[in-house]
């Protein structure tokens, strides 16, 4: 009833009756998109562009591409076992995905009213030091001089050590001073995106120098997400600016550029620095590579897993993130890409480790209820944000207070892949610096001004 067959020579292989489910999901959150841009006026909004990114892209876009055996370019003899499981993986996901849009009905009909909003209440504190830490450029300016002198470093790094474009590769292999790779990523997304969204509101030709200063040494850290995060973040929140409308056209253009840069990144990591070469399999590494896999890394894990359930363990272990692996041993056993490699054979000084998509890891640790749950509070804190920052612009024209409106979401989805609470952990950290920085400044000042 599910078995998989090939279409357009292989090209593409599914099941006919799941391929009608995908063409479903993907149909409809067109017209969710139609329907929320009819009812606000906004062209995007941040649960459009967060749904598209999580579940348009690698799930309804990738499924008739998962299964198909040219992955074997990226899997090689594991690819029967992984074919097995697409659709247990596909059928989960989707799971999880009608949860996630039940979470959205479920603000939409009930607003913070509802227990659900708790991580939007507890998170109001860190709202506000978002907000002042942008508002206040001093701290923020200061620390984007620290970041650009630890992206230097870097690319020291990897000049000095041979890793040139897989800094990563280096902090992996020396897993001791991993954490310091992953703090340099973190903070550099978290300044200049507060770069990027303080100039957007007050249009300081400053902090957009810093900003693009930043942006261009960050070729130094050797990820994609972490180049273009912030860049993406720029240009999401100047559309909000402008009540969510946008140039078709320009998004496209960003769009192929974003692509292409990717994938000759990707290629750089593997040592091909020829442009022409690596655009040549450029297609094959887009819908067979690594870089929307999330189906068929979900997959390849359950071809492999036991069936024993973590029951919370690499929650625990993602909690713990402030504790370096190496000096936990717990952390080294269970925190979720260790868990997984150990789980498919690889080794985790050289592979950051599979991705099992938005509910692979709510998956392992609690099962389907674990999806089902992860996927409600996911949606409903999403659209809480979207909504929250939509009335930031609509009645208040800021869009540093939009931007601060989103920690809620962000928090939650760290739940999604626990691998990321390190840089959370950062994240706080950061901006409880700058604000102390920021009133220590405001008191020397004062006290200069009461001097005088």
């Amino acid at each position: 009833m599910l078995e998989n067959q090939d279409f357009l020579g292989g090209i593409i292989r599914f099941s006919p009756n799941l391929i009608i489910i995908n063409l479903l999901f993907a149909i409809g959150f067109v017209f969710l998109w139609v329907k929320e841009y009819k009812k606000t006026g906004w062209m995007i909004n941040y649960y459009i562009f967060h749904f598209f990114l999580l579940f348009f892209v690698p799930v309804f876009l990738m499924y008739p591409f998962s299964s198909s055996e040219l992955n074997i370019i990226s899997v090689g003899q594991k690819y029967d076992a992984i074919e097995a499981r697409i659709n247990n993986s596909y059928l989960i996901t989707c799971t999880g995905i009608i949860f996630f849009l039940i979470g959205k009905s479920v603000y939409s009909i009930t607003g913070d009213l509802n227990i659900l909003s708790l991580p939007a209440i507890a998170s109001k504190p860190i709202d506000l030091l978002i907000y002042k830490n942008i508002k206040q450029p001093h701290a923020l300016r200061i620390l984007s001089f620290f970041v650009l002198l630890l992206l230097l470093s870097l690319i020291f790094v990897q000049f000095s050590s041979g890793y040139i474009g897989d800094p990563r590769g280096f902090f992996m292999e020396n897993n001791a001073y991993r954490p310091i790779y992953n703090f340099i990523s973190s903070i550099y997304g978290i300044v200049s995106t507060f770069l990027a969204i303080r100039f957007i509101q007050y249009k300081e030709k400053k902090d957009l120098y810093l900003f693009i200063t930043l942006a261009a040494f960050s070729i130094g850290i050797g990820t994609r997400s972490a180049v273009l995060s912030s860049i993406v973040t720029m240009g999401l929140f100047y559309i909000f600016k402008n009540n969510g409308k946008f140039k078709p056209g320009r998004v496209i253009l960003f769009l192929l550029i974003a692509v292409v840069f990717s994938l000759y990144m990707e290629g750089i990591r593997h040592g091909i620095f020829d442009f022409i070469l690596v655009m040549q399999g450029g297609l094959a590494n887009i819908f067979y590579g690594n870089n929307f896999s999330d189906i068929r890394d979900f997959a390849w894990i359950l071809a492999y897993w036991d069936g024993s359930y973590l029951l919370g363990k690499s929650y625990i272990a993602g909690l713990m993130a402030f504790i370096p692996s190496t000096l936990s041993d717990f952390r080294e056993i269970w925190s979720i890409s260790r868990y997984t490699n150990e789980i498919v054979g690889f080794d985790s000084s050289v592979h950051a480790g599979l991705r099992p998509g938005t509910f692979g890891e709510a998956y392992f640790n609690f099962g389907i209820t674990g999806v089902m749950f992860i996927g409600l509070i996911g949606g409903f804190t999403l659209e809480s944000s979207s909504a929250k920052i939509m009335n930031a612009v609509k009645f208040n024209d800021d869009i540093a207070l939009a931007y601060s409106k989103s920690f809620s979401y962000i928090f939650i989805s760290n739940f999604f892949i626990t691998a990321g609470f390190f840089s959370l952990y950062v994240f706080v950290f950061t901006i409880s610096i700058m604000w102390a920085l920021n009133k220590f400044i405001s008191l020397q000042t004062s006290q200069e001004q009461e001097n005088e």
